[in-house]
């Protein structure tokens, strides 16, 4: 993996999450203050201020990310689920069950 798609793998795909001292390792950068800079920077950009709660009519989706399994399928081949809530324009149901 080449440029910054390599680091943005390596952080997301780590379960309890990635500290700079292994992405320093890792990627092979010289100096602590140069890995702990790129994994702030890719955490800032994970994280939107001031998002709010998805509202209205909302698409959920899920896949499991890992390469193929034989035999297997879903939760039990040990691969990554990734989940992805979208907000959809337009009307929606409200409470009472009306659009």
């Amino acid at each position: 993996m080449h440029g910054v798609y390599c680091p943005g793998v390596l952080i997301t795909s780590q379960k309890n999450g990635m500290s700079a001292q292994s992405l320093q390792r890792v990627l092979g950068f010289r100096s602590y203050e140069t890995a702990w800079a790129w994994l702030h920077k890719f955490r800032r950009v994970m994280v939107r201020d001031g998002r709010e709660k998805l509202h209205g009519l909302v698409e959920v989706d899920e896949t499991f990310v890992g390469g193929m399994s034989t035999g297997l399928s879903g939760a039990s081949t040990g691969k990554a689920c990734v989940m992805v809530a979208v907000e959809k324009p337009g009307p929606f149901c409200n409470d009472s069950g009306g659009i």
